[in-house]
């Protein structure tokens, strides 16, 4: 068992999270969230939280500073690829078309991934539809059984997103 993170409280919400998440950052080697998740690709969000440990850090507050981080740096986009690899990663860890539970998994991780950034991006009024159409394209691509993206760059998400939100696209 990890000993509590200086004055850690009992739940993430109480206290200066973020301070607690720089803190931890910096102890481990790094400047910033970007930096961790860069070297993190495609892990799901529960999984960094729990990488984490003592800092008592939520999920939801990994991704929720990662999108508002996205939308004051104007990189929405790149950090919405992201996101949904990792949320697709977290919710189907079975893999694309696998498992029968595989439509409520893939739902949830819709839901969770275009909530978040719409809540958060939310001076955006056309982005839940731009979110929606990349989802219909990702779920129109004939991905094979099994897939999981390792990190944005993967070649189904990029397709989804040049189909539904396209770089020359202000959203």
């Amino acid at each position: 068992m990890t000993e509590p993170f200086q004055d850690t409280p009992s739940t993430p919400w109480q206290g200066n999270w973020k301070a607690r998440l720089q803190e931890k950052l910096s102890l481990l080697g790094f400047r910033n969230l970007d930096e961790f998740l860069e070297v993190n690709p495609g892990s799901g969000y529960v999984k960094l939280a729990k990488l984490l440990g003592n800092a008592n850090v939520a999920a939801m507050q990994l991704y929720g500073e990662q999108i508002r981080r996205g939308c004051e740096t104007d990189n929405i986009r790149s950090v919405a690829m992201d996101c949904l690899v990792r949320f697709i990663n977290e919710y189907i860890p079975r893999g694309w078309k696998n498992g029968q539970h595989f439509q409520t998994r893939s739902a949830s991780a819709y839901a969770t991934w275009s909530t978040s950034i719409t809540m958060i991006a939310c001076s955006d009024t056309s982005i839940k539809q731009t979110l929606k159409r990349v989802f219909d394209n990702l779920q129109s691509l004939s991905i094979p059984a099994g897939w999981l993206p390792k990190d944005k760059d993967d070649v189904f998400i990029m397709e989804a997103f040049e189909k539904g939100w396209p770089i020359a696209d202000k959203t």
